[in-house]
């Protein structure tokens, strides 16, 4: 093996194998069509970011996800769900 592809030191592992497939690779399945996201600026009610703060901190504390922007998503398709808006 030439210097370049001597195994790691600490781990032992070759640092030019290839993977067989990335760990953190999404999750899309056929029907499941990614979204664009763009940034927007919304006013909210002080009471309401701090509920959503709060929700976000104890999902993260249970060892979910605990994304304020993915909830106010969800709620936002809820809403316009409710209001005959497809997307």
């Amino acid at each position: 093996m030439s210097d370049s592809r001597k195994p790691n030191a600490r781990t032992g592992e070759d640092p030019n194998a290839s993977t067989p497939q990335r760990a953190n690779a999404p999750t899309t399945s056929p029907q499941e069509v990614r979204r664009a996201i763009k940034r927007g600026s919304f006013e909210f009610y002080t009471d309401q970011l701090e509920q959503l703060q709060r929700i976000a901190l104890e999902d993260k504390m249970q060892g979910k996800k605990g994304s304020q922007s993915e909830m106010v998503r969800e709620a936002l398709d809820t809403y316009l769900k409710s209001r005959g808006v497809h997307k």
